[in-house]
C-alpha cells in the first residue's frame, strides 16, 4: 500500500511539474510574438471556424496584417509599433488601404473583432465635421466663440466658410474649444504618420 501511494505521489508531482514547464514554455513563447500576432492566435481559439492570417511586413517597423475570414464575412486589422490597432470589415475595403476604426488596447480590438465576426457587423469611416458643426456640438454661438477667440464675430464666420485655413489659426480654434490639433498623414500602405510642426519641436 505504502508503494502505491508513493508511485501516485511521484506520478502527481511529475504531472504538476510537466503542467509548470508546458505554462513557462507558453509565456516565453508569447513573450517572442508582437500584439498582433497574439490576437490572431485569441481570435482562433475564441472564434471557431474562422481562418486567421498573419502577413508580416518585410521590415521590423512595417505594417502588419490579420485577415481573419469566418462564414464568408471579413475583418482586416493592421497593427504598427506604436501606432495601435486599426480595424476595417466592410464590403468595399481594399487591402493595404486606411482601417475605420483605431484602437490602442489590445483587449478592446480583440472583443471588437470577436463582435464583428459574431455579428456580421460592418466598421464604418469617421465621419468628418465643419467647424461650424464641431462649434456647435458643444453649444456655442458665433458670437461665443469670438469671444474665446479675441475677435469679431465676422472673423469666426469667414474662418468657418473657408475652405483653406492657416494651421496656427486652427490650432487656436480647437484650442479654445479645449480641444488640440493633431495633424496626421494617411499613406497607401495604411501606416499613419503624426506630423509635428516645427515650432511643436521647439517646445518639446
Amino acid at each position: 500500500m505504502t508503494t502505491v501511494r508513493s508511485r501516485l505521489g511521484i506520478c502527481k508531482v511529475t504531472s504538476f511539474l510537466a503542467s509548470l514547464e508546458a505554462t513557462a514554455t507558453g509565456l516565453i513563447l508569447s513573450k517572442n510574438k508582437n500584439p498582433i500576432q497574439i490576437l490572431g492566435e485569441q481570435i482562433t481559439k475564441e472564434c471557431p471556424g474562422a481562418s486567421v492570417t498573419v502577413d508580416k511586413p518585410k521590415n521590423a517597423s512595417g505594417v502588419w496584417f490579420l485577415d481573419i475570414l469566418r462564414d464568408g464575412h471579413t475583418v482586416n486589422v493592421q497593427w504598427q509599433t506604436d501606432r495601435g490597432f486599426g480595424v476595417s470589415s466592410s464590403p468595399d475595403a481594399d487591402y493595404g488601404e486606411k482601417t475605420d476604426e483605431v484602437y490602442g488596447d489590445a483587449d478592446a480590438v480583440r472583443h471588437r473583432v470577436l463582435s464583428l465576426l459574431l455579428s456580421r457587423g460592418q466598421t464604418s469611416p469617421p465621419v468628418a465635421v465643419s467647424l461650424s458643426e464641431l462649434r456647435r456640438e458643444l453649444g456655442l454661438s458665433q458670437i461665443e466663440m469670438a469671444e474665446r477667440l479675441s475677435v469679431q464675430q465676422g472673423a469666426v464666420s469667414r474662418m468657418e466658410r473657408r475652405g483653406d485655413i492657416k494651421i496656427s489659426s486652427l490650432r487656436e480654434y480647437c484650442q479654445s474649444l479645449g480641444g488640440t490639433l493633431k495633424l496626421m498623414a494617411q499613406f497607401p500602405n495604411g501606416s499613419a504618420k503624426l506630423i509635428q510642426l516645427e515650432d511643436e519641436q521647439e517646445t518639446t
